[in-house]
């Protein structure tokens, strides 16, 4: 399966993995040996934001967005959140939030559930040597990512999430998969701009939550990468573009390489 192996200029080497969020069936993962030797596993951020709720949006923006949606929407969407096993209740209860950020979560549920229910997140913190998964190092704090999520209009949010309630989620995500384990990231990044519904939705999002997060890692990972001997697991958006990570760590004299990592059958996780 397709990794990237990025050497510092003093001659240190890492491996960066590209990740979905979700789980998919099919979708290939690196065999254990990924970790032999690694002194670093580095994530995201790990644990939930701690911010109080945004309450700038108000209640009558949390109504005004779910009122724009039609009957067969919210059927839809109370269809995915149930089978991803909410209740009713609780599926509608997401309708009264400030934005549909939460509840576009269970808009790209598929129904039935995966085979083997597992995000390439979970099984490489399975798969990590227990003195890593237990600490992993992080690139951001998720409060400050959350902020940055806010800027993000709550009008956008709405594009990208009804756009999700009429496409099916088992394409869509098999689509997704198919991409990272040719190692087409290029193509990704375009079908995930494409999911946001509309090309200034698509533009705020990649600002502030790919752009500006991949800028502010770099100092982060630079410490990381010259030390070498890590494991990165990002989002597969952060790589292409001009401002992905491949773009800004060559910019700054690493070399970034495409290369076959042993891969575990799918759905061989276990």
């Amino acid at each position: 399966m397709p990794v990237l192996k990025v050497t510092a200029p003093n001659g240190q080497s890492s491996i960066f993995i590209g990740t979905l969020h979700v789980p998919v069936d099919g979708l290939n993962q690196p065999a254990p040996s990924i970790f032999a030797g690694a002194r670093h596993y580095v994530v995201e951020h790990s644990g939930l934001s701690t911010l109080p709720a945004d309450q700038g949006l108000g209640s009558g923006s949390a109504r005004d967005w779910a009122k724009s949606l039609t009957d067969a929407e919210i059927d839809i969407y109370l269809q995915r959140a149930m089978c991803a096993g909410l209740s009713e209740k609780s599926a509608r209860s997401w309708l009264n939030e400030p934005t549909p950020h939460e509840a576009n979560t269970f808009a790209y549920t598929i129904c039935p559930l995966p085979r083997h229910p597992m995000s390439r997140d979970v099984y490489l913190s399975s798969i990590a040597p227990a003195a890593l998964a237990q600490h992993p190092e992080v690139l951001e704090d998720a409060d400050w990512v959350e902020l940055q999520r806010r800027k993000v209009p709550s009008s956008d949010d709405v594009s990208g999430f009804k756009w999700a309630l009429a496409h099916d989620p088992k394409t869509v995500l098999e689509q997704t998969r198919d991409g990272l384990n040719a190692g087409n990231y290029d193509a990704i990044r375009a079908q995930v701009l494409e999911s946001f519904g509309s090309a200034a939705a698509a533009a705020a999002y990649t600002k502030h939550m790919v752009d500006e997060r991949n800028v502010a890692w770099l100092p982060r990972l630079d410490a990381i990468l010259n030390d070498g001997h890590a494991v990165v697991v990002v989002g597969v958006m952060h790589f292409p573009g001009p401002n992905g990570l491949i773009a800004l760590l060559r910019h700054r004299g690493y070399l970034v390489d495409a290369i076959e990592w042993p891969s575990m059958a799918p759905g061989d996780t276990r």
